[in-house]
């Protein structure tokens, strides 16, 4: 699974707000993903704004403060 695929699953099953560290760290501890670069909680924030961009109002997630994610309810 790829590290923004992971991120919508885990922003998913919480129903939380999160930040790209919170979301890295139960990505990697439930196993739903293994990062190849040596910052993955940067590779999750950049992969979820970029969507964001690309897709703007057709993406799966939201800012919802500084540093925080959620899922577009």
């Amino acid at each position: 699974m790829s590290g923004l695929e992971a991120a919508y699953k885990i922003l998913s099953e919480s129903g939380k707000q999160m930040n790209a560290r919170q979301i890295c760290e139960m990505a990697l501890d439930l196993g739903y993903w293994e990062p190849q670069g040596s910052t993955p909680e940067a590779t999750i924030s950049s992969a979820i704004i970029i969507e964001m961009r690309k897709k703007g109002a057709a993406s799966r997630f939201e800012r919802v403060g500084r540093g925080l994610f959620a899922i577009k309810k």
